[in-house]
C-alpha cells in the first residue's frame, strides 16, 4: 500500500537518488550571450596633452601613425574615433591618439583621468569611455550582485 501512495507523491521528474544525495540540477546557461572577440579593452590614463597611449589597440585595428580619423562625442561621456580619409586628427607617430582640448571639456576629462578603450576590428573603431559613464552603466549591476538578486 505504501508504494502507490509515494508514487503518488513523488513526481516523476524529480532528481535521482544516488548514494543518498539528489543528483544537482542542471546549470543554466549564463545570459546574456556575447562574442568575446567583438571588443577588447584596455584601460589608459590621458597625458596633459589629451594622448592616450593605444598602441596595442592601433594595432589591432591596423592604424598606423598618419592615419586620419574622425572623432564623434557621445552625451559628453564617450570618444568614438573612427578611420575616415577625411578626418580631421591623425594617429600620432608613437601610435596614440589625442582627445583634442574642446572634447576633453565636454566630457570633462583631465590630465591623468583613467578611460576604459574598446576596439573592435569588425567595427574599425576605437571607443574612450570615461568613468562616470561606466559608473553610471554598473551602478545597478553592482546592486544586483551585492545584494544577491537576479
Amino acid at each position: 500500500m505504501s508504494e502507490p501512495l509515494a508514487a503518488a507523491l513523488i513526481p516523476p521528474d524529480s532528481p535521482r537518488i544516488v548514494s543518498g544525495h539528489a543528483a544537482p540540477p542542471p546549470m543554466a546557461p549564463l545570459s546574456p550571450t556575447y562574442s568575446a572577440a567583438a571588443w577588447t579593452y584596455s584601460v589608459a590614463s590621458m597625458d596633459a596633452s589629451g594622448r592616450l597611449a593605444t598602441r596595442a589597440a592601433l594595432k589591432a585595428l591596423g592604424w598606423a601613425p598618419g592615419t586620419p580619423l574622425t572623432l564623434t562625442v557621445w552625451r559628453g561621456a564617450a570618444v568614438l574615433f573612427r578611420r575616415d580619409p577625411n578626418g580631421a586628427v591623425t594617429v600620432g607617430h608613437s601610435l596614440r591618439v589625442q582627445v583634442p582640448a574642446g572634447l576633453r571639456s565636454r566630457c570633462a576629462l583631465r590630465t591623468g583621468d583613467q578611460v576604459l578603450l574598446a576596439h573592435s576590428q569588425k567595427e574599425d573603431a576605437l571607443l574612450v569611455y570615461t568613468l562616470p559613464l561606466l559608473e553610471q552603466v554598473l551602478s545597478e549591476t553592482h546592486e544586483c550582485i551585492i545584494s544577491g538578486g537576479e
